[in-house]
């Protein structure tokens, strides 16, 4: 099967809707990047006061975030909500 083929036997499921700007992508780049930042400036200034759960706790966050940043990334740059 060629990509023709295989457009013309996915156009009748896939509709056009799902094909819309998501703008809220953008939201979720702007959100976790001031969180991982905010976390990570928070532990370099507080470190030596900051109990081992906490640092645990922040840490997981922070990688959470992280992951967000990297999936919303990967949809920008596939056009998910900025096209030109």
């Amino acid at each position: 099967m060629n990509i023709a083929e295989y457009r013309r036997a996915l156009d009748p499921i896939v509709q056009p809707a799902q094909f819309r700007r998501q703008y809220d992508v953008l939201g979720h780049l702007a959100v976790h990047f001031v969180l991982v930042t905010g976390l990570s400036t928070l532990v370099v200034l507080n470190v030596a006061t900051l109990p081992a759960w906490a640092l645990v706790g922040l840490a997981l966050l922070a990688g959470h975030s992280v992951g967000i940043l990297a999936f919303a990334a990967h949809e920008v740059g596939h056009g998910a909500s900025i096209r030109h």
